[in-house]
């Protein structure tokens, strides 16, 4: 099949890609690479990229049948910058893209932030959501634009972990494996809770619904962890690695879901928190900072994008410097 990646010039798009690309689909890619400057090794390429904004004219001409939207500013602190120019490119912008492609299928990636503060109660896809942030709102807005008015379906993601090219340190099970490898000391929020996903399970759980038949709402994690528990399996991995209980004023998130409705399709986690903190015990990986709120900033001073996010003159040869 013919398979459009917005947003695949980011930390989930290579695996993303790659798996589509082993399935023997056609992928195309649409990304203006704002963040290959900070990847630790060169991203998986689709077989045609385009390096336009999802705001801008999209490629039509790739006639794609199914549309899969990654694009979007990429987490909470980015989403806070501008709540209302996060509304424009991680909601606006996908809903006229679907809005435009009204016949194919959309697989999207949401999020299980939409859940709010639920705590360590189970929810599922029909629970009630609290969204905290501009981010997790926008969010929840496709998702309700999308269903039941298009072939659509939404992968609500717990928390991603997991090794790729555009490695990130501002997700939760990165941050703690970096800091036990290289400092032997983790940094926790000890009430909180998090569903948790492997980056290669969640292409798993896209290369399923490209071609799949099923509609509708999908959470997607492997488990659920408390965030203390998440440090004590990666201490395990490190010895001598100490931990600091810090209070978690700063981020209300709570939330445990319940995934049986993908489970029930065949869909099966392969990967765990404590499997990949042993994965990465031997793997060396340049000592950059891959914080994602960082790496944006770094292009605003740079000048290399406008207040707005848009890639101001000269900026391919900028980002390549």
């Amino acid at each position: 099949m013919r398979v459009l990646v917005t947003g695949n010039l980011g930390y989930l798009g290579s695996a993303i890609v790659a798996r589509l690309k082993a399935d023997g689909h056609s992928v195309y890619g649409q990304d203006p690479g704002w963040y290959l400057w900070t990847f630790a090794q060169p991203p998986v390429l689709p077989h045609i990229q385009v390096g336009t904004d999802i705001r801008d004219a999209w490629p039509h001409w790739l006639e794609p049948q199914v549309i899969v939207h990654l694009a979007g500013l990429s987490n909470d602190p980015l989403g806070d910058i501008d709540p209302g120019l996060t509304w424009r490119i991680n909601a606006r912008a996908t809903m006229d893209l679907i809005a435009s492609n009204p016949v194919i299928r959309h697989v999207i990636i949401s999020s299980c932030a939409v859940y709010g503060m639920a705590g360590d109660k189970s929810v599922n896809e029909d629970s009630d959501t609290s969204p905290l942030t501009a981010y997790a709102r926008a969010k929840l807005s496709v998702d309700h634009y999308a269903h039941p008015r298009y072939d659509a379906v939404s992968l609500r993601l717990g928390t991603v972990y997991g090794y790729a090219p555009g490695y990130r340190l501002d997700l939760v099970v990165n941050k703690m494996i970096h800091d036990a490898k290289q400092e032997r000391h983790i940094r926790v929020l000890a009430n909180a809770w998090r569903p948790l996903v492997h980056i290669e399970d969640v292409a798993s759980a896209v290369a399923y619904m490209v071609t799949s038949p099923d509609r509708g709402i999908f959470n997607v994690a492997g488990g659920n962890y408390g965030v203390s528990e998440i440090a004590e399996l990666i201490a395990e991995q490190f010895p001598g690695t100490t931990a600091d209980w810090m209070p978690n004023d700063a981020d209300n998130r709570s939330y445990s879901v319940n995934t049986d409705r993908i489970r029930n399709l065949g869909w099966t986690p392969q990967r765990t928190p404590a499997g990949f903190a042993f994965e990465m015990r031997d793997r060396d990986y340049p000592p950059n900072n891959y914080r994602r709120i960082d790496a944006l900033r770094s292009l605003l001073v740079r000048g290399v994008l406008t207040s707005d996010l848009r890639l101001a003159t000269q900026a391919a040869e900028e980002i390549a410097a």
